[in-house]
C-alpha cells in the first residue's frame, strides 16, 4: 500500500457497510476513523432519525456538509465514512474527490434488498418511501457515487476482502 497522505472517504448507499469497513481500514492503517452521521449526531445530541423528525432533512444536510468539509480540511489523513446522501451534494462530492481518496463501495440492488429490513428502523428515507421510490433513489445515487475515482464491488466479498482491496489499490 502506498503511503496514505489523503483522507480515505468511503461513499455508497446506506447499509453498504461504510462504517464497519471504515473502522477496520482505519485500524489496519493506524488512522483515525470518523463517520459523518455520528459526528453530526454528537454535535446536535440527536440521532439522524431524530434530526430528520425534529428539524428536517435540509437542516441535517447543512450540518452534514459542514462536518465533512471540516474533516477534509484537516492535515491529518483519516478514514471518513460519509452518509449515503452526502455525495449527492455537489460541493461535498467535489471536495471528497479533490482533497480525499474517495472510494465507492458498490452493492447491487438485489444484495441491498437483503439488508433493507434491518436498516429500516434507523433510516428515515426507508421509513417514508416505497420500495419503488427507494429503488429510484438507489439508481440515481449510484450514478453520483460512480464519480469516485475508485469503485469496489462489494457483492460476494467478505468485510476482510473489502478492507484488503482498499489497502491494495
Amino acid at each position: 500500500m502506498k503511503t496514505q497522505n489523503k483522507t480515505i472517504v468511503l461513499v455508497g448507499f446506506m447499509g453498504v457497510g461504510k462504517t464497519t469497513i471504515g473502522k477496520k481500514v482505519a485500524k489496519a492503517l493506524d488512522l483515525t476513523f470518523n463517520d459523518s452521521d455520528k459526528l453530526v449526531e454528537e454535535k446536535v445530541g440527536l440521532t439522524v432519525k431524530e434530526i430528520f423528525d425534529v428539524h428536517g432533512e435540509i437542516y441535517f444536510r447543512g450540518l452534514e456538509e459542514a462536518m465533512i468539509l471540516s474533516c477534509l480540511s484537516e492535515d491529518q489523513p483519516q478514514v471518513l465514512a460519509v452518509g449515503g446522501g452526502a455525495f449527492i451534494n455537489d460541493r461535498i462530492r467535489e471536495v471528497c474527490i479533490e482533497k480525499g481518496d474517495a472510494i465507492f463501495l458498490k452493492i447491487s440492488w438485489e444484495e441491498w434488498k437483503k439488508r433493507a429490513d434491518d436498516l429500516r428502523p434507523t433510516r428515515p428515507l426507508l421509513q417514508k418511501n416505497s420500495e419503488d421510490e427507494i429503488h429510484t433513489l438507489f439508481e440515481v445515487r449510484q450514478q453520483l457515487y460512480s464519480q469516485a475515482p475508485t469503485t469496489i464491488v462489494t457483492d460476494n466479498l467478505t468485510i476482510e476482502e473489502i478492507v484488503e482491496a482498499i489497502q491494495q489499490r
